[in-house]
């Protein structure tokens, strides 16, 4: 082989490697974008059931004004009620603990009680809940009003937490001066 010939075919090599390398190149970086693009694209979320369909196409993440309703009366229902075993998951370990002591000097006088929600609003950065607290002693019932102030403080969503929320803080409006009281 002359030597003209070994070079022509090396420098033909060179221009054939030179297009694939900027072909893969090319296909590399419309890779990276697509995975880029799909990465900061909301989740899809599918609901299994029977028949399985799509929740929502769109899905944020911040909850809903239901969820927050929702929220708020399982886990009034888990602080206050006392047939109801509490879940670390929706209370704070600050009221797991006012429950605990409050279950047991309610044990001690045979007392026990039930939360109804009657309405929730919204206020800045807390949730006002009129409630209802009926206390039974053996026979004898009574329902008194209950006004909450609720403080909220967001999680991660979980199987747990479905809502992504914990109660962090529960105080008791005072009726006559408006003034809360921490319970």
């Amino acid at each position: 082989m002359r030597f003209p010939q070994a070079w022509a075919n090396i420098a033909s090599q060179n221009n054939i490697l030179r297009v694939a390398i900027v072909g893969v190149t090319a296909s590399g970086l419309v890779a990276l974008l697509i995975s880029i693009k799909f990465a900061f694209k909301d989740p899809l979320i599918i609901e299994r059931s029977c028949y399985s369909s799509i929740k929502s196409s769109t899905t944020s993440q911040e909850p809903t004004k239901i969820e927050y309703e929702q929220f708020i009366k399982e886990a009034l229902s888990q602080r206050f009620d006392g047939d109801n075993l509490a879940q670390s998951d929706y209370l704070s370990i600050e009221e797991l603990a006012n429950k605990t002591t409050e279950q047991n000097e309610m044990k001690k006088r045979t007392v026990r009680q039930k939360i109804i929600v009657n309405s929730i609003t919204r206020k800045d950065d807390s949730f006002i809940a009129d409630t209802d607290r009926i206390l039974a002693m053996g026979n004898l019932r009574s329902a008194l009003p209950f006004p909450l102030t609720l403080k909220i403080q967001r999680t991660s969503r979980s199987e747990a937490n479905p809502y992504g929320l914990i109660l962090f803080n529960v105080s008791i409006q005072n009726q006559e001066g408006g003034k809360n009281e921490s319970k």
